[in-house]
């Protein structure tokens, strides 16, 4: 997968941010990454994993070095979605079946374990995981796609950081205020969008707090 360093962005964040360090600057910027993606899971993509037989637990590949796993959105196999379940809910039932997956459980890993166990019978078959992801925190890139659609976004979440930075050259409350509303807004449009992509029906706006 392609990506584009936040080192593009410097010259949009820097230009009224006149001394700030590019390091701290950076690091804004993947703070407002972070942020952005945990609340509207814009950063998403779904991938086939081939079925083992005798393997329960599956785990997704990243897609950049620099991706942790937000959230497992959805499993399928044979064309259905399957039901998510918590070690809690789960009938114990199912520990010791084997035979074609009907629902799974999440691990502390953000690994997938299914149930029942794959069989002989669906070894091969894929199951199709969606999941949703944030960068971590020593990230430098972001997927190139996805950067294009919310570099505007980034921009304003490290103007607004960096300018709340006590006592320095750049600091500036004022407009770091304006530059958290600006960013709000733009997240809940980011997590609206990206919710009515995967579902139907309208949504309300929700204020989403920066920080």
């Amino acid at each position: 997968m392609a990506a584009t360093s936040y080192q593009s962005l410097l010259p949009y964040v820097l230009v009224e941010a006149s001394g700030c360090p590019s390091f701290t600057a950076i690091t804004a910027i993947n703070y407002a990454a972070r942020e952005l993606c945990l609340i509207s899971s814009c950063w998403q993509d779904a991938q086939d994993l081939p079925l083992v037989s005798g393997q329960a637990v599956y785990t997704v590949a990243l897609p950049l070095a620099s991706a942790v796993v937000r959230q497992i959105k959805s499993v399928s196999y044979d064309g259905v979605v399957l039901k998510a379940e918590t070690s809690r809910s789960l009938n114990p039932a199912l520990f010791a079946q084997a035979g074609a997956p009907t629902c799974y459980v999440i691990n502390e890993s953000k690994g997938v374990h299914l149930y029942p166990t794959p069989s002989v019978n669906e070894a091969g078959k894929l199951i199709s995981v969606r999941a949703s992801y944030i960068p971590a925190l020593e990230a430098e890139d972001m997927p190139a796609a996805l950067m294009d659609r919310i570099a505007e976004t980034l921009i304003f979440g490290a103007k607004a950081r960096v300018m709340m930075i006590h006592e320095k050259p750049f600091s500036n409350a004022v407009m770091a205020a304006h530059y958290i509303r600006q960013f709000d807004e733009l997240v809940t449009k980011t997590r609206i969008e990206v919710e009515l992509s995967y579902g139907s029906g309208s949504l309300s706006v929700t204020p989403v707090n920066f920080g």
